[in-house]
């Protein structure tokens, strides 16, 4: 039962009496003599009531106006009310079961029966608030799944397309700022905040149809034939195509206006546009938005095939109709929220990233070009993530709401419950960091929400000793945070990622012996087909391992990263020949056979997992190799194998 009381409304102190000896083992009581002070007490402690005890015939606030006033302030779905009353008329009973009690128990009263009833109700109305909360989680899992979806499919365009890098985020502007003003301005147009809402987001795949046109067409320098022109056009359709294969996306009103905007998004108000010749007001609403939007964007933006036309003039050219036909509302829009437009073109002008996101430069180029990839590629970084050891939380220092993005289920369970990140995290640290470690942590802790609420860029990490229960031994950890870039320019959100880390590291582990590295980031750029950049998951691997070997199966070449060359006693191998005949990497005796088995399904591109051996370096001690292999895909077959690892000298 999650409700602490037991409110009991009546004026029969008798009455109030018996039910309270009936309940206060289990609940507090709270007691009021009418409805005025029940009210009262139901405004005070909210949801802490598990359920309220109600007379009918009172004085100054009867039954029937504490039930109407509770309904009205829409208490009644949160706080069930169960009616004790003297009068047995159906008629009555009726009437307060329509008015929103949950049940009634006729006086006078038998202990034990009104204890199990009033346990039924507190049960049953648990249960139902118990499974909206299961349901409102699920549909948030899915539609944050479906969000992830749709920007990958979002980001394929972009990469494909040479158009624009935030050409997708302007044109979601631009139809929000739109429709926005229609809403406002036209009485005929039906317009709610959901609905432009959800037609701004569909705007997104107005050219996911872009994805089967060749490249040879998409970012040619001059102008398509008429035959390319025809193939160009098709994206309209494929695009809806696609869209319809998004079934498994349960948001249906999303869908029907995504698949809208795909399909008739360069159709004209004459019926001058295609694929279908639609005219006049047979265009949809959300298409048209759309259209206007996209035209505008082409205008004022580089494309391969034409310079940019400044504003005012883009402006004018489409109010004229030179860029084909637009309804008089939707001009009269344009021209009212044109200078929004202009606003928005430079805000996310493209390769400008707007001043309240600029970053300070690095002193490496390496974590520039990371950096980069956590603004663009976020649901990548995070899919990236899964191939290492760590926890990942997502912080909205504007609301200081965090959430648990990666893993699933971790052992932070306290820190699941979406509130104040700094308070819960001060609290943690109290309990689970070491002692010495806590002041630099919240420090450290301190230091980036300022400089993220300050808009500036942030790449910290701080280690600190934490255990997750007095029972186990303190363990060393890495916290590390990093800004990112999420949809708006107005928002401040970090990742913070928790790694553990190992106890010793030798010294000299800095230098880096680095060969044929290009082929390793090549190779990575086809990691099992989720999408991420070479560049930045090669970073994300280098920043989490000591080493990267790059085997390509068909030359037996070997790439690698490494950042301590102690290990390379025997000299650096070339080929994977080389590690066979003459164990370059001197593997402990008792590893041998681990070793051989691992080279030869490398040579069969079989291997895959986590992987472990101890290597003799160039002081003659033992070192401990372990981490991950991964298989990398070209055109659907393995080509590659990169094993990630780190080193121990334990």
């Amino acid at each position: 039962m999650n409700g602490r009381y037991v409110l009991i409304v009546d004026d029969n102190l008798i009455a109030r009496a018996i039910l309270k000896n009936i309940f206060n083992k289990e609940f507090d009581i709270l007691e009021a003599e009418n409805g005025k002070i029940g009210l009262d007490f139901v405004c005070k402690y909210g949801e802490s009531i598990a359920v309220i005890l109600l007379d009918l015939v009172m004085p100054e606030m009867d039954g029937y106006e504490f039930l109407a006033e509770i309904k009205k302030r829409n208490m009644l779905s949160l706080i069930p009310v169960i009616v004790v009353s003297a009068d047995s008329d159906s008629s009555i009973e009726s009437n307060i079961l329509d008015q929103g009690a949950s049940d009634m128990i006729a006086t006078p009263i038998e202990p034990n029966i009104v204890k199990r009833r009033v346990e039924n109700v507190i049960s049953a109305n648990n249960y139902r608030h118990n499974l909206e909360a299961m349901t409102k989680s699920l549909s948030s899992e899915i539609e944050q799944s479906n969000s992830m979806i749709v920007d990958t499919l979002c980001s394929i365009i972009e990469q494909r397309n040479l158009e624009s890098g935030q050409h997708i985020k302007r044109i979601r502007s631009f139809t929000d700022i739109i429709l926005r003003y229609l809403a406002e301005n036209c009485d005929d147009v039906n317009l709610d905040e959901n609905m432009i809402d959800c037609i701004s987001r569909a705007s997104t795949l107005h050219d996911i149809g872009k994805i089967v046109i060749p490249d040879s067409i998409l970012n040619k320098p001059s102008r398509l034939t008429a035959e390319e022109f025809e193939v160009m056009k098709s994206h309209s359709v494929e695009g809806a195509n696609i869209i319809r294969k998004l079934s498994f996306i349960r948001q249906k009103n999303y869908l029907e206006y995504a698949w809208q905007i795909a399909m008739y998004h360069h159709e004209r108000w004459d019926g001058k546009g295609y694929p279908e010749g639609l005219s006049g007001d047979a265009i949809p609403l959300c298409a048209q938005a759309v259209s206007i939007a996209d035209v505008y964007d082409a205008l004022t933006t580089h494309r391969v095939y034409k310079p940019v036309i400044p504003h005012q003039k883009a402006v004018v050219m489409i109010l004229n109709g030179e860029c084909g036909a637009f309804s008089e509302q939707m001009k009269r829009a344009l021209r009212a929220v044109a200078p929004k437009f202009e606003e928005l073109s430079g805000m996310f002008r493209d390769g400008r990233v707007p001043k309240s996101f600029d970053f300070e430069k690095s002193a490496s180029s390496n974590d520039d070009v990371l950096d980069e990839a956590f603004r663009s590629d976020y649901y990548k970084y995070v899919t990236s993530l899964q191939i290492i050891d760590g926890y990942v939380f997502e912080v909205d220092y504007d609301s200081r709401v965090y959430k648990l993005v990666y893993p699933n289920k971790s052992p932070f369970l306290n820190l699941h419950a979406c509130a104040d990140f700094y308070k819960d995290t001060c609290a943690f640290v109290e309990n689970f960091i070491h002692p010495d470690d806590q002041s630099g942590l919240l420090e450290q802790l301190k230091t980036d929400m300022h400089l993220i609420v300050a808009g500036h860029n942030v790449h910290s990490s701080c280690e600190a000793r934490m255990r997750l229960s007095e029972q186990e031994e303190y363990k060393r950890y890495v916290f590390s945070q990093i800004r990112i870039d999420m949809q708006s320019v107005e928002q401040h959100k970090s990742l913070v990622v928790i790694r553990e880390t190992d106890d010793e590291k030798p010294c000299g582990t800095e230098s880096c012996v680095v060969r044929d590295i290009e082929d390793i980031q090549s190779s990575l750029a086809e990691f099992n087909g989720i999408g991420v950049s070479c560049d930045m998951l090669y970073e994300v691997l280098r920043r989490e391992r000591d080493i990267l070997f790059g085997f390509n199966i068909d030359t037996g070449s070997i790439a690698f990263d490494s950042r301590n060359e102690e290990l390379f006693a025997s000299g650096v191998p070339g080929t994977i020949h080389e590690l066979f005949e003459g164990n370059r990497l001197s593997v402990h005796p008792d590893d041998v056979p681990v070793f051989m088995d691992m080279l030869e399904k490398i040579m069969l591109g079989e291997l895959s997992g986590s992987v472990e051996l101890r290597v003799m370096s160039r002081r003659g001690d033992y070192v401990r190799l372990y981490g991950e292999a991964f298989p990398l895909l070209t055109e659907g077959v393995v080509s590659h194998v990169v094993l990630a690892l780190k080193t121990s000298y334990r």
